[in-house]
């Protein structure tokens, strides 16, 4: 007994000793989950971006992917391409850039500003803060500035032509002319449409003069040139379900959880005409996969689509929608899964 416990205290003693800092100073952390919240891609590479400054990068197409961690703080709010290069805000102060495919960037103090959401217009890149529109050029020094007001906390805009219409609140859009700074505000009623409304929320708009948005379940449509509003589709009432526009049609993406315990994906085509779904992908259930919440949905091109959330959730098509593979999902437990070709 005593031979053991002599042991047991050389053991002991054997074993370096640190004070709590010295603990830390030699621990090194890293970040392996994110809340994705968009992609973006230069024709070289893709991106995908969000919360504590995590960037996956591909230059392959989706195939492999590799990650540059700006500060754990930042969470990156969105990221555009100009040429090679690319261009992102983070939610606050701090703008970034990147020269090299996005393998490395630099980070822009732009002041003390929170940032909802980056939009680009020409060579020019537009930041929407709570009240303001910060225009920066390709070297993010301020060129412009616009004023706005909104009844909520909710900040979203989007470009027409060459207007930017921002989300004000409760049934009122703002519109501001990029070139000459004129700024009219405008309630769904002048258009005909309601006069009690929710708050305007997820706007788009297409080279048509058009704007998209949703009204709490309704996705509405409105015609500015025309002035009219109208109701295209109900939308599910469920989290994580983006709608986008690419060459002026619209597409949906939800998942819903089926008997098997699994998601069954349906990624939808929103006829104009009829205001109808047509569900354009094939595969139904994937295995491993539950409890999916969407947050972007992005075409790099007509055949490659990436789809992005929480829990580190990647998922890209290659042919238009029709099939898709997961690449990338924290799961419901503390793991990632990161799937071969083919196996999700």
């Amino acid at each position: 007994m005593k031979k053991i416990i002599l042991s047991l205290i050389v053991l002991i003693w054997s074993i370096p000793m640190y004070s709590q800092n010295q603990f830390f100073d030699n621990l090194e952390l890293n970040r392996i989950s994110s809340n994705f919240k968009g992609s973006v891609s230069n024709g070289n590479s893709i991106l995908v971006y969000g919360d504590g400054g995590i960037i996956l990068r591909s230059t392959i197409g989706g195939i492999n992917w590799d990650k540059s961690s700006l500060s754990d703080s930042l969470s990156i709010i969105g990221i555009v391409s100009n040429g090679s290069s690319y261009f992102g805000l983070t939610s606050y102060r701090w703008g970034i850039t990147s020269n090299d495919n996005g393998k490395n960037w630099n980070l822009i103090d732009l002041g003390k500003s929170n940032f909802y959401q980056l939009l680009s217009y020409k060579d020019n890149f537009i930041g929407l803060t709570e009240n303001k529109i910060l225009i920066f050029n390709s070297t993010l020094n301020k060129i412009k500035e616009f004023t706005y007001n909104s009844d909520t906390t909710y900040y979203n805009a989007t470009i027409s032509g060459n207007q930017i219409v921002c989300s004000s609140g409760h049934g009122k859009l703002t519109f501001i002319d990029i070139d000459n700074g004129n700024i009219k505000t405008n309630t769904l009623s002048d258009f005909g449409g309601c006069s009690t409304c929710p708050v305007v929320k997820n706007l788009y708009a297409d080279a048509y003069n058009k704007l998209y948005f949703s009204l709490n379940s309704k996705l509405v449509r409105l015609n500015l040139l025309t002035k009219s509003v109208d109701t295209l589709v109900n939308l599910r009432k469920i989290n994580g379900a983006p709608f986008t526009v690419y060459k002026d049609e619209l597409y949906y993406l939800y998942s819903l959880l089926t008997f098997s315990a699994l998601d069954s994906l349906y990624f939808n085509k929103i006829d104009l005409t009829s205001k109808s779904y047509t569900k354009l992908n094939k595969n139904e259930s994937d295995r491993y996969i539950s409890g999916l919440s969407f947050q972007s949905i992005n075409f790099i091109n007509k055949d490659t689509i990436v789809a992005v959330g929480k829990n580190n959730l990647i998922y890209m098509s290659f042919d238009s929608g029709i099939h898709w593979e997961l690449k990338s999902w924290l799961g419901n437990y503390f793991y990632i899964d990161l799937f071969p070709d083919g196996e999700a």
